[in-house]
């Protein structure tokens, strides 16, 4: 599959390789646009010297995509692997939050929302740790692969453009305050700090016309400073204090038992 992406990604997924020493496999999959889930699973068993990036070939920002994850990779490995993780005392606190917000909506949504409630948290949680990340990882892209300026302006528009579903108002009113909040915050943010680097003047403003303008402001002054793969996780820790969910995870440090 490397072979039909643009040279300049090919190099990307090439040099991340050698610099890691992990071999980037590249699997197709229709149902999502991109992710390396599989991070996790290299770090607990190293002896598979391998990640799976997964993607969508009909994705119209593929090269971007695939660059895009393979640079996570690249930024993950280069730090002290920790995972965010839960514990039965976190979920039990995010629950809490979020189910006093659901039976004040409604006795019939509280329902919904327990049933929903583990992917609600990991949706929200996964954003907190990959999200911080994403203005950085595209200044590197754009540096290292600048020919692929066109199909990263695609690809975070196109990526975005169905995000924006998120702030519909029907949403809004069934959805805990707390976890609308965060979800479209965190969003917001990143497409702040996005617009510029995409070019792309539109990007923000569907936040900016639901009112998340002073809030992206806050959490992007949080995340002003590339600090690497430790930032991260000191900018999601900030984040997660201004978005209300401090205690509903925890950071667990893996160790890489090599072969």
């Amino acid at each position: 599959m490397a072979r039909s992406l643009k040279s300049a990604a090919r190099k990307i997924l090439k040099r991340v390789e050698a610099a890691t020493g992990v071999r980037l496999r590249l699997e197709p999959d229709l149902t999502q646009v991109s992710s390396v889930g599989e991070v996790r699973r290299y770090l607990l068993n190293p002896r598979s010297g391998e990640i799976v990036i997964r993607f969508n070939p009909r994705f119209a920002g593929l090269n971007y995509a695939v660059a895009d994850q393979a640079l996570r990779v690249e930024r993950f490995l280069s730090g002290e692997p920790y995972m965010i993780a839960t514990t039965e005392a976190t979920r039990a606190r995010a629950f809490g939050s979020m189910g006093l917000e659901l039976e004040q909506i409604s006795p019939v949504t509280a329902d919904l929302g327990r049933e929903l409630f583990p992917r609600i948290l990991d949706g929200l949680l996964s954003n907190l740790v990959s999200v911080p990340a994403n203005p950085w990882i595209v200044r590197r892209l754009l540096a290292e692969a600048p020919t692929l300026r066109q199909d990263a302006k695609v690809g975070v528009g196109t990526m975005f453009a169905a995000s924006y579903a998120a702030l519909q108002a029907e949403l809004a009113a069934i959805t805990p305050p707390t976890v609308y909040r965060a979800a479209n915050g965190m969003k917001a943010a990143s497409a702040y700090a996005l617009a510029p680097l995409v070019a792309d003047d539109d990007l923000a403003q569907p936040y900016e016309n639901a009112g998340f303008g002073k809030l992206a402001a806050t959490l992007h002054e949080l995340n002003a400073t590339d600090r690497g793969s430790a930032g991260d996780r000191d900018t999601a820790d900030a984040w997660a204090r201004e978005l209300g969910l401090t205690g509903w995870y925890e950071w667990r440090r893996i160790d890489r038992r090599f072969p």
